[in-house]
């Protein structure tokens, strides 16, 4: 068996301003970083957890298929890998735009349906406040 491979760099190119800014703003929980052993188990969790992460602010058609990676052991000798991260071929743009709820309330109701048992108001996907029995709980 070979020598393994270790991350020298991991760019990201080729995505929308808003993406790049959202996927920058994560590094610091990616599972592959300079220093760190070339592994396939690792670059499939990071395409996984980038897609949760889009995911959560609204790019809800967004899907780990839609990631894919370039690697190149020729930049850096002795057993280095520069990664690049870049939207797979085809992937549609709906994928990197973000959907809103919109100004909309939710009641959550209690088995019997006699009153809620909470409401959520929403602005622009961000929850306001909830009303329980208990009062109000901003969020």
């Amino acid at each position: 068996m070979r020598n393994p491979y270790f991350i020298d760099t991991v760019y990201y190119h080729g995505f929308s301003e808003r993406t790049l800014r959202i996927m920058n703003m994560s590094r610091r929980r990616s599972l592959i970083s300079p220093g760190e052993q070339f592994n396939v188990t690792d670059l499939d969790g990071e395409r996984t957890r980038i897609s949760t992460l889009l995911r959560n602010v609204g790019c809800y058609y967004f899907r780990p298929d839609y990631l894919t990676y370039q690697a190149d052991t020729t930049l850096v000798p002795g057993g280095h890998v520069a990664m690049r991260m870049v939207p797979a071929p085809g992937m549609p743009s709906v994928a990197e735009k973000p959907f809103y709820v919109g100004k909309e309330s939710f009641f959550i109701c209690m088995a019997s349906r006699d009153r809620p048992l909470m409401t959520v108001s929403t602005t622009k996907a961000c929850a306001s406040i909830i009303t329980t029995s208990c009062g109000y709980i901003p969020i």
